[in-house]
């Protein structure tokens, strides 16, 4: 050790991180679904209270959720935001192997949404355009959030 040289810092060295496979898959799809849906109760609700919606007119009040162009860009929004940070988690815990585990993530985010979408009883339904836009969105935003991180310059 040469005492009139600083030590090497690796404190950021992506290298360093632990290899954690299960556990950046169960937490990018807690953050993507869980965190996903506790997002859009408070948008709905918020919605709501701006709109002064009655809660017994519920049906009045699903239609104008699916017609509503602003609440369904917001939406749009929150959903890719919190899939970008669901790609973050899984990127961060599973490095070298980012990709592999985010399209993981993703397959089984979006067969949770289409399970959802599917199981409902409601009578209206989102556009066209509104889905698309979902289920492109949700995997590009996980893919990107997790992308390798980048080693610091020399």
């Amino acid at each position: 050790m040469d005492a009139y040289r600083a030590p090497d810092s690796r404190l950021n060295s992506p290298g360093d991180a632990p290899f954690q496979p299960i556990k950046a898959v169960l937490l990018g799809l807690s953050v993507s679904v869980i965190l996903l849906v506790i997002a859009s109760v408070i948008l709905v609700v918020v919605f709501a209270i701006i709109v002064g919606i009655d809660f017994d007119e519920l049906d009045s009040f699903e239609q104008l959720l699916t017609t509503n162009i602003p609440f369904m860009l917001v939406d749009l929004v929150i959903s890719t935001s919190i899939c970008y940070f669901a790609g973050i988690v899984v990127g961060r815990h599973t490095p070298g192997k980012e990709y592999r585990y985010a399209i993981i993530v993703c397959i089984i985010t979006l067969a949770f949404y289409l399970l959802l979408e599917f199981s409902g009883d409601s009578n209206y339904s989102y556009p066209l355009w509104f889905n698309l836009l979902t289920y492109f969105l949700t995997p590009a935003a996980i893919l990107f959030g997790a992308r390798p991180a980048r080693s610091p310059t020399k």
